[in-house]
């Protein structure tokens, strides 16, 4: 089952957490649509892998509780120059070509992310996290998941021992916090 997040925290309006399993997904990276926190199948193993998080339930993307407010997405806040259009790059084993990368806007330069192994088993397998390397990009039929939401998918760069699975998966706790402060 795919991992979706949690509930935010009561007046949290900046935080998302997602705390389960990570398995390994019958899709492949360049298959869409894909399920959010899942590892693409055939993977590498000790290399990075993207893993994809929608700032939002997937299983209900309008879920107000299971999401990101709009305001929260503040490219329009001064702040510095970012784009306005999505770009695509392909990142080995992370993008493909058709995702859509917003990465240098602006709430997206003011995203971190967090990711704990919840057990020694998981730790075992989930070796290496490239937060230097995370993407952002739009959800569309041909980018992020593939659900056509519109909403932000964040990639987190995975390194694996071993693919995770139904019987052997990789437990996390995963923050991913969009910092916004009024002054900018």
């Amino acid at each position: 089952m795919a991992l979706q997040p949690l509930d935010r925290p009561a007046g949290s309006t900046q935080v998302l957490r997602f705390s389960g399993a990570i398995i390994t997904d019958a899709a492949n990276l360049a298959t869409y649509p894909k399920d959010n926190g899942e590892v693409p199948a055939a993977s590498p193993l000790n290399v990075p892998v993207g893993v994809r998080f929608l700032l939002a339930d997937a299983t209900a993307p309008t879920n107000a509780a299971r999401k990101l407010p709009s305001f929260v997405f503040d490219d329009s806040v001064p702040a510095a120059v970012s784009p306005t259009a999505p770009f695509s790059q392909v990142i080995a084993n992370v993008t493909n070509a058709s995702d859509q990368l917003i990465t240098t806007r602006t709430w997206a330069e003011n995203t971190y992310i967090t990711v704990e192994p919840k057990d020694a088993a998981s730790a075992a397998l989930l070796t290496g996290i490239d937060l230097g390397g995370v993407q952002a990009c739009i959800d569309t039929l041909t980018s992020g998941l593939g659900l056509n939401t519109g909403l932000p998918v964040v990639i987190i760069p995975m390194i694996f021992t071993a693919l995770p699975t139904p019987q052997a998966p990789c437990n996390v706790d995963i923050l991913i916090e969009v910092r916004h402060t009024a002054s900018r």
